[in-house]
């Protein structure tokens, strides 16, 4: 009986400590330090839910909340969310090969578009600079404006160099 009840207890001890850990954070924009133009934001969706960030008409805009699982211990891997409406987070392809937009939609992704490698990062840059960043495989996040009303975020998978007029940026967690 008492080695039944210290299996069941070891059983029950590993299943709760074995379950993911909840990430909730909002991401913000800004272009690599140093690097003009020094741009930064908070990051949004347009109405297609595209991300972007600087294209509200509110320009103390906070962003919104997306949240991410971890396997206990570790930083986060695989799917993103974002929180109100548990909407997935996915690269989806642009008519330049390599070059996707970052979308948050619950309509399904055509063929082609990347929603498991997201992952947090660790953002070494400096002194007073940085923490955790999202990431996408191997590639790099790219600001390109938008019509003069702010910035779209786009994904370029590095291979090679991005489309010229965008900058480098970093997305930037911070925890809520």
């Amino acid at each position: 009986m008492k080695l039944t009840f210290t299996s069941t207890l070891l059983l029950f001890v590993t299943a709760v400590t074995a379950q993911p850990t909840h990430w909730r954070f909002k991401l913000h924009a800004m272009t690599y330090r140093f690097q003009p133009p020094a741009l930064s934001g908070y990051v949004d969706l347009d109405a297609r839910g595209i991300a972007g960030f600087n294209r509200s008409s509110n320009p103390t805009s906070t962003g919104f909340v997306s949240y991410m699982d971890a396997a206990i211990p570790g930083l986060p891997q695989g799917p993103i969310h974002k929180e109100d409406e548990r909407t997935p987070g996915y690269l989806l392809p642009t008519s330049t090969t390599g070059l996707y937009d970052f979308i948050f939609s619950h309509v399904t992704p055509l063929v082609g578009a990347l929603s498991t490698d997201f992952a947090l990062t660790e953002l070494s840059c400096g002194g007073n600079c940085g923490g955790l960043q999202l990431v996408y495989g191997n590639g790099t996040w790219v600001a390109y404006e938008q019509d003069g009303k702010g910035w779209v975020i786009r994904y370029w998978n590095g291979e090679g160099q991005p489309p010229v007029g965008g900058y480098g940026v970093w997305l930037v967690r911070e925890g809520v």
